[in-house]
Order: structure tokens, then C-alpha cells, then sequence
């Protein structure tokens, strides 16, 4: 019995002997891997490892950050770095829960983390790692999501592999290329595909070492005598700048920099060239979602196009680039307030996944025969997309005049006095005739809508007047009331509150139609407005937005004016009927008939 138990012993210790050497087999090998910066193969030795050994902050810390190296899984980055964080153990773990935080959009969190770093930090850490810097991204972050530009949609995208043959078949006023050798002064390593050179007009505009200030900065070359200098004191920051993009048409420096008020990373800024005081405007940020927590290091815009391409590592890890070819203006149209983590996720990500769709959509060769429906509600998306670009269009020239007319009231010369009012007045005829053509597709729209529900349902009128008197719900005694109310208050807090794509009564409804938005409308524009609905159009990502539920036109219709005199003067009456919607005309029909 006794030599049975010592056996039973020795086996234990044998077994134990073998899993101490296999895990310290597997964490060699995943060690070796992350010091290579091999992340995506140390990745799951981490994980095995973190599942016998659940409770080693080693483990969470370098799994953690293998997932912020690849930018991916990152609310397990912040889980595993929050635990290791509180154990201790590594001194730069903050930094890296930073921005874990940062990349996830928490701008508050990764502040409190960065502020934090230094408690922990070596004085090496300090040393390697600027956090001030990165506590400013935190701060600047909040203020450009709380204000995102118009990005319509991605037209495309392309890999690394192809960025600089599609910047130049993008652009008809210069060439990109690698920077002459003549001008390779302290260049970033040899990675040039991301930091090319810029010729137009027998100028270079490319990205150098400054011994000044120590950083990259934007140079000049003249080609012709193969002078180079610093461009301009004013686009200088503390940090790095990279990039340049020069749009000889406005006159236009495009260009990167992880300083000025970055979001974290390199940043797209640009600056106005004044050929007559030979100065430069003060470098203004594009804002999100083209800028992101992540790099975006090149970036050329087409204003007469309004299409634009963009080169970032926001989808990849940092050593990888997608160039997303763009449709926007690059002005506000979101109104400002504080967006939700999902919402500024997926204004970032600019609904790539969409956009893939459509492209294979589009290059499909299916001959199915689509039936009336479907034709018909393509048609309506192809007119509600075009009147919102119309729209998008109006908005952007009424903003221009109301600036200048704003300036006006200011003490300036009398001669700019004069050229504003010739620039109010071509903006404000160019907002009136995309407002008119905007308009002319609203109408369409309804027009569209109106007829196409009236065909499908006058040859079931017999029916539906049939289904109405067996089940009249105006007498039955849980008759449902009309719901609308204007609260002192906003109402909703957050866009979780609005419900989305909310199913359908049988019974006659009217709603009140707010508005057609190519992103989600902060809960604040809607006021004490309540209750407000949602509706999302899969095909175009656009969402419609509704307030109230009512069971006569009558209630629907004095809402409307009191809705109208709340910033929604476009809202209109709508009416659905067995779940479907229907002509407002036919369900007022339907109303007197009950």
C-alpha cells in the first residue's frame, strides 16, 4: 500500500514536472515571437497559456498587447490589460491600456489611463514615451467626434501594394514618387510609400529630417536649380509632419502630423497658401471621421468631384495601409454632441462592409427578373439618395454665405466688404439651385411612393374594407390612442433610446416623417420630441426618422404644425395599414369608412 502511494506521488511529481516544462516551453517560444514582433503567431500561445493559466498577469499583458499591435479584439485588449494593470507588474501597461481605450473610442478612460502611466512608469518608459502627447490626443479626440464631417460613402479601396500607382491615377495636377535621393536627408528608414515626394509645376514637396527642430517637416525643392527649403515656420509642430499633397487649384497644402490638435497618431491637416503675402494659414485639422485614433498619413481631396482618397491603418495593424477612395465634402453635418462608442465606430469605419457589398452587387452577373416591388424601391432609393447629395450640396453653400455674412458685420476694409458680397451672392445661388433640384427630388420621392402604394393596394380595397369591419378597432374597448408629446426637456439621451425598425400595427397609423440621414442623428436634435422611431435603409445605410403614433389624421396633422415650428419644417404625414404603408389619401379613405 505504502509503495503504491509513493508511486501515485512520483507520478503527480512527474505529471507537474511536465506541464511546468511545456509551459515554459510555450512562453519562450511566445516570447521570442512578440520580441520579433511576430504578434499574429504569439497570438494564440498566449491564449493557450491564459487558459490553464488564468490567473498570470504575464499572460493577459503580452496577449493585450498583441491585440493593440494588430488592432483587433480590442475590448479583450482592455479586459486583459486592466487586469494585468492591476496586478503591477509591467510598467508600461497604462500606456498601452491608453490606447486600447483610445482605438476603442473611450477618450475619458484613456485619458484616466495615460494619466496614470507615469505613476508606474521606469524612467526609461518616460524617457521612450511622450504621454503628454497622448493625453492631448485623449482631449482633442473628444472634440473632433463630437462634430464628424460628411464622408458620403467609400467608393473603393486598395491595399498597400498599389497606393502609389492609384494616388497618381487619382490626381491630374502633379505626380507622386519616391524622393529623389539628391533630397534624402534623414528620411524615415526606406519606407517611402507612404512618405513619397509631391512634384507639380517643377516644385517637390516632400518630408525631411529638420535639424532645427529635430523632426520631419514639410520641404520645398525647386527643381530647376535644385534649391530646397523649409516650407513654412507656421506648418511646423512639435511632433512629426509627413505627406504633402499640394492642390495648385485653391491653393491647398494637404498633409500629415502626429502634432497641432492630432486625435491620436498622424492626423490630416491643411493649410491656405497667400501667393500675394507669401504666407500660409494656420493648419486646420479635417476632423472625424477622416481622422481617426489610429495614422492616417496621406490624403488628396477633388472639391469640384468632392471625392477624395484617403491612406490610414485604422482597419489593418500599424505596419499595413488601405487607400479608401471617398465622396465627401468635408463639411460638418452631424449636429455636435457627444455620439456613442458604436457610433463613432461605425462613422469610422465609413461602412466598408456596405460598400464591398454594393461593388459585388453591382458586378454580379444575375439576369433574375426583378418584380415591380423591387424595382420600384430602387427607384426610390436612387431618388433619396440623389436628393439627400442635392441637399448635402445646399447645406454646404448656405453655411458659406451665412459665414461671410457673419464676417460682414465685422470691421474690415471696404474693399473686402465688396468681393464678400460678390462671393454671398454666387453661394447663395448656388444653394438655391441645389436646395430647387434637392426639392424636385423630395417631390418625386413622394410622388413615387404615393403612386406605387396606391397600385398595389386599390385591387385588395374589397378585401381590406372586409378585414376593416370584422375588426374595427376604433370600437373595440382597448381602442389604442394617439401618442405625441413635446416634453420641456430633451427626451432621449442616447440613440439606444430610439427604437429601430419597430414592428407595425394592423390597424391604421399615421407618423410624422422628420427627416432622411446618411448617419445617425444626435438624440439631442430632436429636442423634447417624443416618441421618436427609427427606420434604416439597409441597401443605401440611411435612416428615416419619425414622431408619434396616430390613429386620425386630424391628431397627425396638428402635430405636424407644432413639428414644424421645432427645426423640422420638410416634415410630412405618413400612414401605414396591415403593417405596410399606404398613401396618405387612401388611409384618410379608410379612416371615414370605420
Amino acid at each position: 500500500m505504502k509503495e503504491t502511494k509513493n508511486l501515485v506521488i512520483m507520478g503527480m511529481m512527474l505529471l507537474a514536472g511536465i506541464q511546468i516544462y511545456a509551459q515554459d516551453d510555450s512562453y519562450d517560444r511566445a516570447l521570442q515571437l512578440f520580441n520579433e514582433g511576430d504578434y499574429k503567431r504569439a497570438t494564440p500561445y498566449f491564449q493557450n497559456l491564459i487558459q490553464h493559466y488564468e490567473k498570470e498577469p504575464a499572460y493577459h499583458y503580452y496577449l493585450g498587447r498583441c491585440y493593440v499591435h494588430q488592432n483587433t479584439e480590442i475590448k479583450k485588449a482592455i479586459a486583459l490589460l486592466s487586469f494585468a494593470g492591476a496586478k503591477g507588474k509591467f510598467s508600461d501597461t497604462y500606456y498601452y491600456l491608453g490606447l486600447a481605450y483610445m482605438y476603442n473610442y473611450q477618450f475619458k478612460e484613456a485619458q484616466t489611463a495615460f494619466e496614470k502611466f507615469p505613476l508606474f512608469a521606469s524612467r526609461q518608459d518616460l524617457r521612450d514615451i511622450n504621454i503628454d502627447q497622448y493625453v492631448s490626443y485623449t482631449k482633442n479626440g473628444k472634440v473632433h467626434t463630437s462634430k464628424p464631417v460628411n464622408v458620403n460613402k467609400v467608393l473603393n479601396q486598395h491595399t498597400n501594394a498599389d497606393i502609389n500607382e492609384r494616388l497618381n491615377a487619382f490626381i491630374t495636377n502633379g505626380t507622386f514618387l519616391p524622393v529623389p535621393d539628391d533630397y534624402q536627408s534623414f528620411l524615415w528608414g526606406d519606407d517611402k510609400l507612404i512618405k513619397p515626394a509631391f512634384r507639380t509645376n517643377g516644385k517637390l514637396y516632400y518630408a525631411a529630417y529638420n535639424i532645427r527642430t529635430r523632426s520631419h517637416d514639410i520641404f520645398e525643392a525647386d527643381e530647376s536649380n535644385r534649391q530646397s527649403r523649409l516650407l513654412s515656420n507656421t506648418l511646423v509642430s512639435d511632433a512629426e509632419e509627413s505627406f504633402a499633397w499640394f492642390d495648385t487649384q485653391s491653393n491647398t497644402l494637404y498633409f500629415s502630423s502626429n502634432g497641432f490638435n492630432s486625435m491620436g497618431g498622424f492626423d490630416i491637416f491643411k493649410s491656405q497658401y497667400n501667393p500675394s503675402a507669401n504666407t500660409w494659414s494656420v493648419p486646420v485639422n479635417l476632423g472625424f471621421p477622416i481622422n481617426s485614433p489610429h495614422d492616417e498619413v496621406g490624403f488628396v481631396h477633388l472639391p469640384s468631384s468632392e471625392k477624395a482618397m484617403l491612406i490610414t491603418n485604422r482597419t489593418t495593424n500599424s505596419d499595413e495601409y488601405v487607400a479608401f477612395e471617398l465622396s465627401t465634402s468635408l463639411n460638418h453635418l452631424m449636429s455636435p454632441g457627444n455620439y456613442s462608442i458604436a457610433t463613432m465606430q461605425t462613422l469610422a469605419s465609413f461602412n466598408v462592409n456596405a460598400a464591398k457589398s454594393d461593388k459585388n452587387k453591382q458586378s454580379g452577373a444575375g439576369t433574375t427578373k426583378k418584380n415591380p416591388i423591387t424595382r420600384q424601391n430602387t427607384l426610390n432609393d436612387e431618388l433619396l439618395y440623389t436628393a439627400l447629395n442635392y441637399q448635402l450640396k445646399a447645406d454646404s453653400f448656405l453655411r458659406e454665405s451665412e459665414k461671410k455674412r457673419a464676417r460682414l458685420k465685422t470691421i474690415i476694409p471696404e474693399q473686402e466688404k465688396n468681393s464678400l458680397y460678390k462671393q454671398i451672392e454666387a453661394d447663395e445661388a448656388q444653394w438655391k439651385k441645389y436646395q430647387r433640384l434637392a426639392d424636385m427630388n423630395y417631390n418625386e420621392l413622394h410622388k413615387s411612393d404615393d403612386s406605387h402604394q396606391s397600385s398595389s393596394t386599390s385591387t385588395s380595397r374589397e378585401k381590406e374594407i372586409v378585414t376593416m369591419r370584422i375588426n374595427p378597432f376604433h370600437k373595440s374597448k382597448n381602442a389604442p390612442a394617439s401618442e405625441f408629446r413635446i416634453n420641456n426637456s430633451d427626451t432621449y439621451n442616447d440613440l439606444s433610446q430610439i427604437a429601430v425598425d419597430p414592428p407595425l400595427p394592423d390597424h391604421l397609423m399615421y407618423k410624422i416623417q422628420l427627416g432622411v440621414f446618411s448617419k445617425p442623428v444626435e438624440p439631442s436634435k430632436f429636442g423634447g420630441l417624443s416618441p421618436i422611431t427609427a427606420e434604416y435603409l439597409e441597401q443605401k445605410k440611411l435612416t428615416k426618422y419619425y414622431c408619434g403614433r396616430f390613429v386620425s389624421y386630424n391628431d397627425a396633422y396638428d402635430a405636424l404644425k407644432k413639428i414644424k415650428t421645432h427645426g423640422f419644417s420638410d416634415a410630412y404625414i405618413i400612414s401605414y395599414y396591415q403593417g405596410r404603408k399606404i398613401p396618405v389619401s387612401r388611409a384618410r379613405e379608410l379612416e371615414k369608412s370605420m
